[in-house]
């Protein structure tokens, strides 16, 4: 089995890299791959940098260098205000918030698609989260009225970065593919302070999440069909 795994930031990966001893493999177009073996599954990690188009440059050198049978996204997340048990977002439908063609009829956002339910759902009873809707935009949002149209409009749990990219490059694949989003902060004036406090602490709750998903993938609890 193998599992592709794109990351944002450095300081949320590092705990899983440490735990592991992944070895770094260097740069595949721009994004730093770190990869090694856990139980029978061969993994790597791509380190992407913020934002829709560095996550969708690594998710497709992880898709075409790797050739994943799945592909996983694991990040920080601002919530939007509904109550998420344990904090965790296992991510259904997936849309970009940013997306805007209003100007020629069309409603604001595009929809991606939903995640591989089969998966999500053996990842949700693994690690304890809930199922939730995803809004990602080129925008770290700090803002409650912001927050308030992601909400309402896409019914979002979470708002962030990378997720609809990456999904959108599995998805052209056809790589099952899931993700999981803490809230670290509430997108509101304070944002940016509640994220930098409670990253080292969500960091590590994403590395012995991931390793539970691995356990997962290695105990056949989830199978590709």
């Amino acid at each position: 089995m193998k599992l592709g795994i794109v990351i944002a930031m450095e300081s949320e990966a590092q705990p899983l890299l440490n735990a592991l001893k992944a070895k770094a493999q260097g740069a595949v177009n721009g994004t730093e791959f770190y990869s090694g073996k856990y139980r029978n599954v061969e993994y790597t990690v791509a380190v992407s940098g913020e934002g829709k188009v560095n996550a969708a440059v690594s998710a497709g050198a992880v898709a075409s260098v790797i050739k994943p049978d799945v592909m996983m996204n694991f990040g920080i997340a601002g919530g939007t205000g509904h109550i998420v048990k344990g904090g965790k977002a296992v991510v259904g439908d997936v849309w970009e918030h940013d997306f805007d063609l209003t100007a020629a009829g069309y409603k604001p956002g595009k929809f991606r698609g939903r995640t591989d339910d089969a998966l999500s759902e053996a990842l949700c009873a693994a690690i304890g989260g809930e199922r939730g809707t995803v809004a990602t935009g080129d925008v770290f949002v700090a803002d409650p009225k912001r927050v308030e149209y992601i909400s309402k409009t896409f019914r979002a749990v979470v708002c962030e970065m990378e997720c609809a990219a990456v999904f959108a490059v599995a998805k052209a694949y056809d790589i099952p593919f899931a993700a999981v989003k803490y809230i670290s902060d509430y997108a509101d004036s304070s944002a940016k302070e509640s994220m930098d406090e409670n990253v080292p602490t969500l960091s590590e709750v994403i590395a012995k999440d991931i390793i539970r998903a691995m356990d997962l993938l290695s105990e056949g609890t989830w199978s590709k069909r």
